[in-house]
Order: structure tokens, then sequence, then C-alpha cells
């Protein structure tokens, strides 16, 4: 999830100077992303902003862009949600092979 706060400005930036083709690729690589998550919602979010920019336009796409960031925001909190989860728990000798080897 750390690089969607960049790829999130490539969008946006592509939509505030109308470079269609810039739109496009950027979301689709947004699109590839979410789908390793299979966060459906997002990537079809991404889908319609990519779809713009196929079609050599801008237009519209501020309102599919809020859609994405929504969307981008849901799957940020269920991994973070996952994330907090999983090491309360895990056992006694991960938390403990986890102290030892990464702090």
């Amino acid at each position: 999830m750390k690089l969607y706060p960049e790829q999130l400005r490539e969008v946006r930036a592509a939509i505030d100077q109308g470079q269609s083709e810039s739109l496009h690729r950027a979301a689709h690589t947004i699109k590839g992303s979410l789908m390793g998550f299979s966060a459906n919602h997002a990537a079809e979010a991404a889908e319609a902003l990519g779809k713009l920019g196929l079609g050599g336009t801008t237009e519209g796409a501020e309102l599919a862009y809020n859609r994405l960031v929504a969307e981008v925001e849901k799957v940020a909190a269920a991994l973070d949600g996952m994330r907090s989860r999983s090491t309360t728990l895990e056992s006694p000798a991960l938390k403990s092979w986890r102290q030892r080897n990464l702090s």
C-alpha cells in the first residue's frame, strides 16, 4: 500500500493537466496492483478512470477519481486491520522470534 499515494498523485496530475494517455497508464497500473489484493471495487474504480483515458478524455474523471480514492482508503483500512489482528494472534514463539530477529 506504500505505492498508492504516489500512484494516486500520478492520476491526479494527469487529470489536472488533461493528459488522457497518462491517466490511462496510471489508472491501469493502480488497477493491476489492486487486483493483486482482490480489491474488486477499487480495481473497478481504477478501470473506469483508465477507460476515460483510453477514450482520449479526462472529462468526468474527477468523480471517478474520488471514487477510486475512497475505495483505496477502504482497502488500506482493511489491510491495516488484518495486520493488527495478525500481530495480536501470533504465537508466543513467533512473537519471540520477531523480537530477536526483526528488532
